[in-house]
């Protein structure tokens, strides 16, 4: 993609509902992404969760600075969308750094975030609406505002799988039951397995939000359309027939 001056990376879970071509006017040599919230038990691992600081409300619960002897963590941002400038130097030094980094929790999330943390700059979460901030953050949302929609909640499955590698979760043994239910816990903010029993997946806003993917996934006029001269190119062809597919089984993911 080296040919692009700027790319906007979206997760496969995330809908876009209004334009946000402007975010490719941003200021060049920075690195642009929404801040990720602290509050949810896939961090518990972390000083943060256990103060309850949260870079999203950090006068809520200030920073121990004094009694810790370390400054405030740097911002984090959530992977889920990101805008960025790609380059054959920035891919080399990213697959440099990962064969020397160690694995962590958060997975590519934590990798990207330490990669690049000299160079992020948060954009407001209308760019980056992770449903959890609904009840989280409330303040700091206007839904009516928001132009991008990432449809996770509550637990990363690369977190998951952290856990169950080390046969616990959330700080208690798993027996078999409680195990099938941390892998479904991700799943009740997916429109495509929404049953509304999950935590906070009853909310008005959640089940708004569900109706609006559903709209745009059964509008059949939004389908690709191949133009006439595309029958003679065979890669285009070939394309076609691939988007033409509307739906694959596929291995959950956050």
């Amino acid at each position: 993609f080296v040919e692009y001056e700027r790319m906007v990376y979206l997760d496969a879970d995330i809908q876009v509902y209004d334009n946000i071509d402007h975010l490719f006017d941003l200021e060049m040599g920075s690195f642009y992404a929404v801040k990720d919230c602290f509050c949810e038990k896939t961090w518990s691992h972390t000083r943060q969760y256990e103060i309850g600081y949260c870079q999203q409300c950090p006068d809520r619960v200030a920073w121990p600075e004094r009694e810790l002897g370390v400054p405030p963590p740097p911002l984090y941002f959530n992977a889920g969308m990101f805008v960025h400038e790609p380059s054959m130097a920035t891919a080399k030094a990213l697959l440099d750094r990962l064969v020397v980094t160690d694995p962590t929790p958060f997975a590519e999330q934590d990798f990207l975030n330490m990669f690049f943390r000299d160079v992020y700059k948060p954009i407001p979460p209308v760019y980056n609406l992770v449903l959890a901030m609904l009840w989280r953050h409330p303040e700091n949302i206007q839904l009516g505002e928001v132009k991008v929609v990432h449809y996770c909640a509550a637990v990363r499955l690369s977190y998951l799988c952290h856990l169950l590698s080390q046969k616990r979760y959330y700080d208690h043994a798993l027996d078999d039951d409680r195990r099938f239910h941390a892998m479904q816990c991700t799943q009740g903010s997916k429109p495509w397995r929404y049953t509304g029993e999950e935590a906070n997946m009853d909310r008005d806003d959640i089940k708004m939000l569900v109706k609006k993917w559903w709209a745009i996934y059964d509008d059949e006029g939004l389908n690709y359309k191949p133009a006439a001269d595309e029958a003679t190119d065979p890669l285009r062809a070939a394309l076609a027939e691939v988007v033409a597919v509307k739906s694959f089984p596929a291995p959950s993911a956050a």
